[in-house]
């Protein structure tokens, strides 16, 4: 299991360049923010799913949302920039 934090975490150092994250910085709210909600879009994605439910989303929304967070998960394992 890959935790959202520590993709919070390589995202943020890997497109800063900094050794260390500055916690006031409004790159990493954004990437906080970003991350959030792609998780939440996809829990609700995949409750929907299982409670045969329809989602609020297209499944065309929902593929874009998909490729994004898998890109952010080989990101994060490559350690470089991954085109989405």
């Amino acid at each position: 299991d890959i935790l959202l934090g520590d993709l919070i975490w390589d995202t943020y150092l890997r497109t800063n360049h900094t050794p260390t994250i500055l916690r006031k910085d409004d790159k990493l709210k954004k990437i906080f923010y970003r991350a959030n909600k792609i998780y939440d879009e996809l829990d609700y994605y995949f409750d929907c799913i299982n409670q045969n439910n329809e989602p609020m989303n297209s499944i065309s929304e929902t593929k874009k949302i998909l490729k994004i967070a898998l890109g952010i998960i080989e990101s994060s394992k490559t350690k470089k920039v991954v085109e989405i």
